[in-house]
């Protein structure tokens, strides 16, 4: 037996929503509230509402309001507004501007509501579907570049993991909608990396300051990932904050309108930077709170909190060869005793990779290796 889809009703009077529920149980899951700020709090502990119905004339929040502020709380539900003959003129206006997908003249009868619904549910299934396709195709692009790194720049490639990691869990903690979209400027924005000097690279890998001839090549090396990255369609988003960190690189004073995403990918490249140096948890916020750079003060607040109640990683410990296990994350380049990096930081060991270290044990330059275990 197919599930049912899950929808909202929201009207400000009782009778109507008790018999929107009536007609529509049958073929869904209704969750109704009675004011728009009740539907936001649902909207932001449901993320399976697929289509959502208000009506116009509400207290306090009208429905044209309620459903703009949904489109940030539920993107991929589908928006219908419930109306009457007198606000026609606000339902066309809010069709138009606020992207709502249909409007519901009252009285309307049992026949037509359903169709409406079933209408809206095929629309959020396109949309679901572009999404996922549009997530797969990209992040397959994005897997596929960045094995480039793990051939000719392998430091540069455990960096992009250590930020991928780093985003993956502030941005779950902070509940960001389009995660993969951060994500994936986080280890793109690594990928210019491949012209850096072995110097900056260095640098950047260890957490050491940087002059500004220096900058100015991470900035050319943003603008090169740009470049690379510019012929692949619907890949805006993750532009825009690889254009944004480029501007910031630069010493730009105000970069316009900061992305989705561009203000956490600052914090978490210098929260990398200071991480390298042994820096506490603690202490890398304290830094990044004082620092002159102009990282987001409430987002810092935030990812204190997230910090604070253990972190996205968990205590580093040395290893010994022997007593390493799939699953542990380098928390040290691995190095021969020539100085050649073989594996960065930020590796997670799998059974193949362990087989690869073990290979090289006579040629390490160190007995133990720093690791930690990936968080729940």
């Amino acid at each position: 037996m197919n599930k049912k889809s899950e929808v909202l009703c929201v009207d400000d009077e009782p009778q109507i929503l008790e018999g929107l529920k009536l007609h529509l149980q049958r073929h869904y899951v209704v969750h109704v509230a009675s004011s728009g700020t009740d539907a936001l709090a649902l909207l932001s502990d449901n993320n399976n509402i697929a289509v959502i119905l208000s009506d116009m004339r509400m207290p306090v929040m009208d429905g044209a309001q309620f459903l703009n502020a949904a489109r940030s709380a539920a993107p991929a539900a589908v928006r219908m507004l419930l109306t009457g003959y007198t606000d026609m003129q606000s339902a066309i206006a809010a069709v138009n501007e606020g992207q709502i997908f249909r409007f519901i003249s009252k009285p309307c009868p049992p026949d037509q509501l359903l169709t409406a619904f079933s209408s809206a549910l095929v629309q959020h299934q396109l949309i679901v579907a572009e999404k996922v396709l549009l997530q797969q195709t990209l992040l397959g692009c994005v897997e596929s570049l960045v094995k480039v790194l793990s051939v000719t720049k392998p430091t540069a490639f455990g960096r992009a993991l250590r930020l991928r990691s780093k985003v993956h869990a502030a941005v779950a903690f902070l509940l960001w909608q389009d995660q993969w979209q951060i994500e994936a400027a986080a280890v793109l924005s690594q990928l210019g990396a491949v012209t850096l000097s072995d110097e900056t690279l260095m640098k950047l890998n260890e957490g050491e300051p940087i002059d500004a001839a220096e900058r100015r090549e991470v900035a050319g090396s943003l603008d090169i990932s740009l470049e690379m990255l510019g012929a692949i369609p619907r890949l805006e988003p993750v532009l825009n904050i690889l254009k944004y960190l480029a501007a910031k690189m630069r010493g730009a004073a105000n970069s316009g309108t900061v992305p989705p995403g561009g203000a956490l990918l600052r914090i978490v490249l210098q929260w990398d930077a200071l991480e390298a140096q042994g820096l506490t948890q603690a202490q890398i916020f304290e830094q990044l709170a004082a620092s002159s750079e102009g990282y987001d003060a409430e987002l810092l607040a935030k990812l204190r909190g997230m910090v604070g109640g253990g972190g996205p990683q968990s205590a580093v410990t040395a290893k010994a060869l022997r007593d390493l296990v799939p699953g542990m994350i380098l928390a040290q380049d691995l190095v021969r005793k020539n100085g050649v990096v073989i594996l960065p930081r930020g590796f997670e060991i799998d059974r193949g990779l362990l087989e690869h270290i073990h290979s090289f044990a006579a040629e390490l330059s160190d007995e133990t290796i720093k690791v930690s275990m990936r968080a729940a």
